[in-house]
């Protein structure tokens, strides 16, 4: 049998971390962020995960109080406005290579110890996995970032967002084009 008092000191964190997410997911929605309640493995704690998102703070209360989650899930591309490029720990040494030709532009920690440089959304746009190098992503139409200042990770650059670079939207556009018809 497991140590009862153990696991109840593990619900009684939950709750607490469950109820500074719902505050920071409010605060979110307040400023006209969508959000949705992720549980602490990033997934979603929503049934349609951030289909399920909204920036309506009474729906935000019953989606914590129905699926209560420890992080904020916020939905990348139009529906929010930006976009998130994506970098693991396994991308850090790309991050570095081309720190000089990337914007300052909104950033954060993340878990792992990876960043989040936040971008204004690009129209059409979609995720992608290790098209830039591997360990960097692109969370955009159809995905969705966790905001890790909400869960007490560090703002690396308290900046505006900014626009992507062209140089790497043009990369992405030449390695997603669809191959032509034979």
């Amino acid at each position: 049998a497991g140590n009862p008092s153990g696991d109840a000191e593990a619900a009684v964190r939950g709750a607490i971390d469950t109820g500074a997410a719902l505050e920071a997911a409010l605060d979110l929605a307040r400023v006209g962020n969508a959000v949705f309640s992720c549980r602490s493995d990033k997934r979603p704690a929503t049934a349609h995960g951030f289909h399920d998102a909204t920036d309506d703070p009474a729906i935000v209360e019953r989606l914590w109080a129905q699926c209560p989650g420890p992080l904020i899930g916020l939905p990348t591309g139009a529906i929010n406005g930006f976009d998130v490029l994506d970098i693991d720990t396994a991308g850090m040494e790309w991050l570095a290579g081309n720190r000089s030709r990337l914007p300052s532009t909104l950033t954060f920690e993340t878990r792992s110890g990876g960043r989040h440089l936040y971008f204004r959304h690009a129209t059409g746009l979609r995720c992608s996995a290790g098209l830039v190098a591997p360990g960097v992503d692109i969370r955009a139409d159809g995905g969705y970032a966790v905001c890790w200042p909400a869960a007490g990770l560090p703002i690396i650059a308290d900046v505006e967002m900014t626009a992507w670079p062209g140089w790497l939207i043009s990369a992405l556009s030449v390695k997603t084009k669809p191959a032509p018809n034979s």
